[in-house]
Protein backbone atom coordinates (compact mmCIF):
# COMPACT_ATOMS: atom_id res chain seq x y z
CA UNK A 1 0.00 0.00 0.00
CA UNK A 2 1.34 3.37 -0.92
CA UNK A 3 1.58 5.84 1.92
CA UNK A 4 -0.37 9.03 0.97
CA UNK A 5 1.64 12.78 0.97
CA UNK A 6 -0.44 14.06 4.01
CA UNK A 7 -3.59 12.85 5.97
CA UNK A 8 -6.52 14.58 7.54
CA UNK A 9 -8.71 14.20 10.37
CA UNK A 10 -11.16 12.35 7.93
CA UNK A 11 -8.60 9.91 7.36
CA UNK A 12 -8.64 9.04 10.87
CA UNK A 13 -11.68 7.73 11.13
CA UNK A 14 -11.13 3.83 10.62
CA UNK A 15 -8.68 3.83 14.17
CA UNK A 16 -11.86 4.33 15.89
CA UNK A 17 -12.83 0.75 15.40
CA UNK A 18 -9.41 -0.17 16.99
CA UNK A 19 -9.78 -1.15 20.98
CA UNK A 20 -6.07 0.42 21.52
CA UNK A 21 -5.42 3.56 22.48
CA UNK A 22 -3.74 5.39 19.04
CA UNK A 23 -3.40 9.33 18.88
CA UNK A 24 -1.29 11.71 16.94
CA UNK A 25 0.74 14.37 18.95
CA UNK A 26 1.83 17.21 16.89
CA UNK A 27 5.28 18.31 17.87
CA UNK A 28 5.73 21.40 16.19
CA UNK A 29 2.41 22.75 17.41
CA UNK A 30 2.97 20.80 20.72
CA UNK A 31 -0.50 19.57 20.65
CA UNK A 32 -2.71 16.62 20.01
CA UNK A 33 -3.74 16.66 16.46
CA UNK A 34 -6.18 13.89 16.44
CA UNK A 35 -7.34 11.05 18.52
CA UNK A 36 -9.53 7.61 18.38
CA UNK A 37 -12.17 6.93 21.11
CA UNK A 38 -10.00 4.76 23.23
CA UNK A 39 -7.18 7.37 23.30
CA UNK A 40 -9.82 9.72 24.53
CA UNK A 41 -10.55 7.34 27.47
CA UNK A 42 -6.87 7.70 28.12
CA UNK A 43 -6.54 10.90 28.69
CA UNK A 44 -9.48 11.04 30.71
CA UNK A 45 -11.49 13.55 28.07
CA UNK A 46 -14.83 14.33 28.52
CA UNK A 47 -14.68 14.04 24.21
CA UNK A 48 -12.27 14.60 21.51
CA UNK A 49 -13.05 18.25 21.06
CA UNK A 50 -11.99 18.47 24.73
CA UNK A 51 -8.81 16.63 24.38
CA UNK A 52 -7.85 18.61 21.55
CA UNK A 53 -8.30 22.25 23.03
CA UNK A 54 -6.04 21.13 25.89
CA UNK A 55 -2.91 23.04 26.45
CA UNK A 56 0.25 20.73 26.44
CA UNK A 57 2.77 23.16 25.53
CA UNK A 58 2.73 25.13 28.83
CA UNK A 59 3.65 22.21 30.96
CA UNK A 60 6.11 20.48 28.72
CA UNK A 61 9.37 20.19 30.34
CA UNK A 62 12.52 20.94 28.25
CA UNK A 63 13.48 17.21 28.46
CA UNK A 64 10.26 16.02 26.88
CA UNK A 65 10.89 18.98 24.41
CA UNK A 66 14.08 17.50 23.51
CA UNK A 67 13.19 14.04 23.54
CA UNK A 68 10.12 14.85 21.14
CA UNK A 69 11.90 16.68 18.71
CA UNK A 70 14.51 13.70 18.52
CA UNK A 71 11.52 11.38 17.41
CA UNK A 72 11.16 14.27 14.78
CA UNK A 73 14.56 13.48 13.27
CA UNK A 74 14.00 9.72 13.35
CA UNK A 75 10.49 9.87 12.25
CA UNK A 76 11.56 11.51 8.97
CA UNK A 77 13.89 8.84 8.35
CA UNK A 78 11.43 6.36 8.73
CA UNK A 79 12.46 4.75 11.89
CA UNK A 80 10.17 4.09 14.77
CA UNK A 81 10.20 5.33 18.52
CA UNK A 82 9.60 2.62 21.28
CA UNK A 83 9.50 3.82 24.84
CA UNK A 84 7.40 4.19 28.07
CA UNK A 85 5.87 7.19 29.29
CA UNK A 86 4.27 8.58 31.92
CA UNK A 87 1.64 11.30 31.53
CA UNK A 88 -0.49 12.73 33.80
CA UNK A 89 -4.28 13.42 32.13
CA UNK A 90 -6.38 15.49 34.09
CA UNK A 91 -3.53 14.79 36.95
CA UNK A 92 -3.34 11.15 37.37
CA UNK A 93 -0.29 9.19 36.57
CA UNK A 94 -0.81 7.03 33.69
CA UNK A 95 2.56 5.07 32.84
CA UNK A 96 2.17 3.84 29.18
CA UNK A 97 4.56 1.79 26.67
CA UNK A 98 3.95 3.60 23.43
CA UNK A 99 5.34 2.79 19.70
CA UNK A 100 5.74 6.09 17.75
CA UNK A 101 6.22 6.58 14.38
CA UNK A 102 5.71 9.56 12.38
CA UNK A 103 2.58 10.51 9.95
CA UNK A 104 2.61 13.89 7.54
CA UNK A 105 -0.69 15.71 8.77
CA UNK A 106 -2.27 18.66 7.27
CA UNK A 107 -3.92 20.16 3.80
CA UNK A 108 -2.63 20.37 0.75
CA UNK A 109 -1.97 24.04 1.54
CA UNK A 110 0.16 23.21 5.09
CA UNK A 111 1.37 19.81 5.93
CA UNK A 112 4.26 18.53 8.39
CA UNK A 113 5.39 15.22 9.78
CA UNK A 114 3.49 14.93 13.45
Amino acid sequence: MRRKEYYTRDDMAVFDLLEHPIYIFDILNKCLWWANAEAVKMWNATSLTELLERDFASDMSEASKRRMLDYLRKFKKGERVRESWTMYPNGVRTTTKETCSGITIGTPEEHHVA
